[in-house]
């Protein structure tokens, strides 16, 4: 017996830019779904780990999509939806870094606008996420110390901090 709501097909995915709908990609052995018009990439939460992986998916990643320009606004809406729940993505900067704006439902994944996925492996692929990290960490500890200088001690603190942070102690 056939059951409509345990074996209906799962909802086709539209493209946020342009309306089409998108094509399941293989990428090594994770999947990805692409726009064949206006080449969007929407990279699944649980696949996102792996694409910022310089020895798992950037390489595969770098490998099988073509060069191009990333532009900050292709296009389109300036605010997209997530192809899978609908709701608004966040725009954000990839990574500081990077170069690379990308729409983030922080439930679904992220979505790339045309050469932005492989202009974020190569990023990736050339230590940019190690760096990122970096970068980040020490903005942390100059809005940690800007808020608890009091003396020698908490410069202390922050130096031998930002030693660490830099992996030279």
């Amino acid at each position: 017996m056939v059951d409509p709501y345990r074996d209906a097909p799962a909802p086709a995915l539209v493209c946020p830019r342009c309306g089409v709908g998108l094509t399941l990609r293989a990428v090594a052995d994770a999947k990805v779904d692409e726009c064949t018009r206006c080449g969007g990439v929407f990279v699944p939460s649980k696949v996102m780990p792996r694409v910022t992986d310089a020895f798992d998916l950037a390489p595969e990643v770098i490998a099988q999509f073509p060069e191009g320009v990333t532009v900050a606004h292709p296009g389109g809406p300036m605010y997209v939806r997530c192809p899978r729940c609908k709701s608004v993505m966040n725009r954000r900067l990839f990574a500081p870094g990077a170069k690379v704006i990308v729409d983030e439902c922080r439930g679904h994944g992220v979505w790339f606008d045309e050469a932005e996925l492989r202009a974020v492996a190569e990023f990736v692929a050339a230590g940019g996420m190690e760096r990122s990290r970096r970068v980040q960490a020490i903005e942390r500890l100059k809005i940690k110390h800007a808020h608890t200088a009091t003396g020698l001690t908490d410069e202390w603190t922050f130096w031998s901090m930002l030693l660490e942070v830099l992996g030279l102690r």
